[in-house]
């Protein structure tokens, strides 16, 4: 537990000093437990509700539970190619595929993401 309230410190602390990248990605991902990976979601989900800028309603499905969320999360970064996307874009891929968006717009979203984020390592 104190190594994950750690790394929550230091998360923290990153995006405090205006850090311009994402620090939950695949690599973060597969180190915390299944009760923390819950709570981030249901942190993330709080965070777009309070959100400065407004969410489009299509944008996330809000009607998903945080279980839901993360199993799906966890199985996105079972494919090492997904590992620095971030957790909140893939929320988005995971929205679109509950949504029954067709898998060639899923998969092209996939690799758009993959070529931005493998640049900002």
């Amino acid at each position: 537990m104190k190594k994950y309230l750690l790394l929550l410190i230091f998360l923290s602390a990153n995006v405090h000093s205006e850090a311009k990248h994402f620090w939950m990605r695949g690599e973060a991902w597969k180190v915390f437990k299944n009760e923390h990976k819950q709570m981030y979601i249901s942190g993330l989900m709080d965070g777009f509700i309070f959100a400065e800028e407004d969410v489009k309603p299509e944008y996330l499905g809000s009607s998903f539970s945080s279980e839901q969320y993360v199993e799906a999360v966890t199985r996105f970064y079972s494919d090492y190619r997904n590992t620095y996307i971030p957790v909140p874009f893939a929320l988005r891929i995971i929205t679109l595929e509950v949504r029954g968006t067709e898998s060639k717009v899923v998969e092209a979203e996939i690799k758009a993401l993959r070529l931005v984020f493998s640049k900002k390592k």
